[in-house]
């Protein structure tokens, strides 16, 4: 099983949408891991640091992928974070 810890800092918003459309970086849409999560959560193709191609909704900006892709990238690229894996037994 996956796990995720993270520590969060006592000026966190809790609105995924409006803490990542107003602090997200150009810098972290570089990320191979961000590329991917991108792909595999949204399965839509990131074409720059401002746009990104659905099979649904065709080429929107970067600011309308969901609220999981928001939500992981805002978690990986803002705080420490711990990710493993934790076998049942």
């Amino acid at each position: 099983m996956l796990y995720v810890t993270c520590n969060e800092p006592d000026n966190f918003n809790r609105d995924v949408d409006v803490y990542f459309n107003n602090r997200y970086q150009k810098e972290w849409l570089q990320d191979l891991l961000v590329k991917e999560m991108i792909a595999d959560v949204d399965k839509s193709i990131l074409l720059s640091n401002y746009a990104v191609e659905s099979p649904i909704l065709g080429i929107i900006p970067i600011t309308r992928i969901s609220g999981g892709g928001k939500g992981f990238n805002s978690y990986v690229k803002n705080r420490p974070c711990y990710l493993g894996y934790r076998l049942r037994g």
